[in-house]
């Protein structure tokens, strides 16, 4: 079947008039009546009885008249679709980010495209590292936000953003957050929420206690926002990055060991083709002011 026929088709059926409809296809009429003869052909019955001035549907044509109305339907919005995306139009970038990545800066950069570019709409989805790779190297997301360390691979093309530092951090209440200066052994008197999925959460914990039977973590979770939250309350210290503890208005002490700077990175696929508004995503990501 033709899409052209289902075309014809559909504008016979609004109009019921084979001079009308073929004015509104600008289409000669005798095309118009060989289209619907040859659709009649293949579909094994008239689809339309002429009677005068009195044109309307056999019970075949109105049998099929909503699955090509849909075709016709579907076709136009694919080739408006088509069209948008080739002309940096209604274009979805998925976003893939790694859980420990603080969303600040992120979400800065996509407010300021977004007001460039309002016709591109974002899916962020938070992964742990590993699954977040192998969902960019299956074509699901477009762009993986990852936060050192990670395991790389060839077929990456690896664009940093910015750096994090990681803090201790503390509620204001805390006993030791007017303290200029806090050691080891302070903290190790001192509860610790502990981040699961953060790996400098637990290098951190891994460093500053000497066993895991001493460990003071009064808390473990998965789940940043709870760690945020039982900080807050006054329940432990935490190690995060300072973006976070400035956004949840916590007291923040630095880690001065450069093991605790993490590289904020934007993964692609090298040769993956992409849509123009992609590219202007990445090139616009090159010049934005992430700090």
């Amino acid at each position: 079947m033709e899409m052209q026929h289902a075309r014809y088709f559909v504008s016979l059926a609004n109009h019921l008039n084979f001079t009308k409809a073929s004015e509104h296809c600008d289409v000669s009429q005798p095309s118009l009546t060989r289209a619907i003869q040859s659709l009649e052909a293949e579909l094994g019955g008239p689809l339309f009885r002429r009677e005068r001035a009195n044109t309307h549907l056999t019970e075949l044509g109105q049998l099929i008249r909503p699955y090509l109305t849909a075709v016709v339907e579907n076709a136009t919005a694919a080739r408006a679709e088509a069209c948008a995306y080739a002309q940096f139009g209604k274009v979805t970038l998925k976003i893939g980010v790694v859980r420990s990545v603080a969303p600040n800066a992120l979400s800065r950069f996509l407010a300021t495209f977004h007001e460039e570019h309002p016709d591109v709409k974002f899916v962020v989805k938070v992964f742990e590292a590993d699954a977040l790779l192998e969902d960019l190297k299956a074509g699901k997301i477009d762009l993986a936000v990852i936060g050192e360390p990670y395991k790389t691979h060839s077929k990456f093309h690896v664009m940093k953003l910015y750096s994090e530092r990681y803090n201790i951090v503390l509620s204001k209440t805390h006993p030791l957050a007017t303290r200029d200066v806090v050691t080891n052994d302070e903290l190790m008197t001192h509860d610790f929420v502990s981040r699961e999925h953060c790996f400098y959460s637990r290098l951190f914990e891994m460093e500053i206690f000497p066993s895991p039977t001493q460990t003071h973590s009064v808390l473990r979770t998965d789940r940043d926002d709870w760690a945020l939250e039982a900080i807050s309350a006054g329940l432990g210290f935490g190690v995060m990055a300072e973006t976070q503890a400035r956004r949840a208005h916590l007291a923040s002490k630095p880690l001065e060991d450069e093991r605790f700077v993490s590289s904020i990175d934007a993964i692609t696929v090298r040769g993956r083709q992409h849509s123009p508004a992609f590219g202007a995503f990445i090139r616009d990501a090159r010049k934005f002011n992430w700090s």
